[in-house]
């Protein structure tokens, strides 16, 4: 199975742990950014990751910004985005732009569904 590359951007040290140890379960490469702006960076300066966990509410720039930011360039076209949101009237917004392939998680995330989704493209990488 191939390693998945992914990136989680998330300000509260708890969920990022979180994510980070369910993604080493399926074996995926993890990088960690704390806000919008570091998010930004990373991502100008790092190959595409095959995932990304973002939250909606994040520093400096939220979530909503960061994806949108991610979808308007075209190296990020094959990653895919799980959103996650306790904040329902962003979740409505972004559910109006989401791209087929992304998808939105209420907090509490299903951890399970985040280690299928890792593990699913680490098979999908395989097979290409």
């Amino acid at each position: 199975m191939n390693q998945v590359h992914a990136l989680i951007i998330e300000d509260k040290q708890d969920n990022a742990i979180l994510f980070r140890d369910v993604l080493l379960l399926a074996n995926c490469q993890v990088d960690n950014a704390r806000d919008g702006l570091e998010a930004l960076d990373w991502l100008k300066s790092h190959e595409s990751p095959q995932l990304i966990l973002l939250d909606m509410n994040i520093p400096h720039l939220n979530g909503l910004e960061v994806y949108r930011y991610i979808r308007q360039q075209t190296r990020f076209d094959i990653t895919q985005i799980i959103a996650a949101t306790a904040n329902i009237p962003l979740a409505e917004q972004l559910k109006k732009e989401l791209l087929t392939g992304d998808l939105i998680m209420h907090k509490p995330v299903n951890i399970m569904e985040i280690l299928k989704i890792a593990e699913g493209i680490a098979n999908q990488m395989s097979i290409n």
